[in-house]
């Protein structure tokens, strides 16, 4: 019975129900607050006295997050209004630009972090007095990096939800059209995203638990909390877009 509905669904209508969808609303809306904070952050790495080399960077990656993720809030936001093969593809290429920055910041992020702990696993005692670096800021550093593992993870999981998406909104473009596709990228992205959400998750306990003021607490915890939305968001709309691929 189950395969007879299956044969019988109506991808226009699968792919109508994903663009009409309140999770669509609430994905994107979550990535416009996470953009507003990374702003945000952008704008405290300006402020004067941070002129460390590695919130320079962070300051680079924070604009390059930033573009990207508006260009996929402004287009994936237009499926609302209509849906076509052209609009889906177009939110389909700005997913893959998103994921390729998230991609690329976690790489080459992992390649400073990896140079930097290289030199200070080498280093002496004396060789760290000399750099006028005691042993407390070295064991601190040492205590930060399951976190900034972590965090690279957290970056990496991002990139590949978006480039599953990029491929789920492609199949939609294709189900607009008449086509009916095979559910397995669909089924992938689902995965995906619900892991990445939930590592984000723990990186926001883990950043909560590290201290650092209530203020900073809270800055924190919103942040984590408007990406993980993002990520469930991208769960239930495949989730969704699979069950009535599969007429359940």
């Amino acid at each position: 019975m189950k395969k007879t509905m299956s044969v019988l669904v109506n991808p226009r209508m699968a792919a109508e129900g994903f663009r009409k969808s309140p999770w669509l609303s609430a994905m994107v809306m979550c990535l416009a607050v996470s953009c507003g904070l990374s702003m945000f952050s952008s704008l405290q790495n300006v402020m004067p006295g941070n002129s460390s080399i590695f919130r320079y960077f962070s300051l680079f990656f924070d604009l390059v997050y930033l573009v990207s993720a508006l260009a996929a809030v402004f287009f994936i936001w237009q499926l609302k209004s209509f849906g076509s093969r052209e609009k889906f593809k177009k939110a389909a290429t700005a997913s893959m630009v998103l994921g390729l920055a998230l991609l690329l910041t976690a790489l080459i992020i992992a390649v400073m972090y990896y140079s930097m702990y290289s030199v200070l696993w080498s280093l002496t005692d004396e060789q760290l007095n000399e750099m006028e670096m005691g042993k407390e800021n070295a064991e601190q550093l040492w205590r930060m990096l399951p976190f900034i593992i972590l965090s690279l993870v957290c970056s990496a999981l991002e990139g590949v939800s978006f480039l599953l998406f990029r491929q789920v909104l492609g199949r939609l473009g294709d189900m607009i059209t008449g086509k009916l596709p095979s559910v397995g990228v669909i089924t992938a992205c689902s995965f995906v995203s619900a892991l990445t959400g939930g590592m984000t998750l723990g990186r926001m306990l883990f950043a909560i638990m590290a201290g650092g003021g209530v203020l900073q607490a809270a800055f924190t915890a919103f942040s984590c909390l408007a990406e993980a939305g993002v990520y469930a968001g991208m769960m239930i709309l495949c989730q969704s877009t699979r069950s009535a691929l599969r007429g359940e």
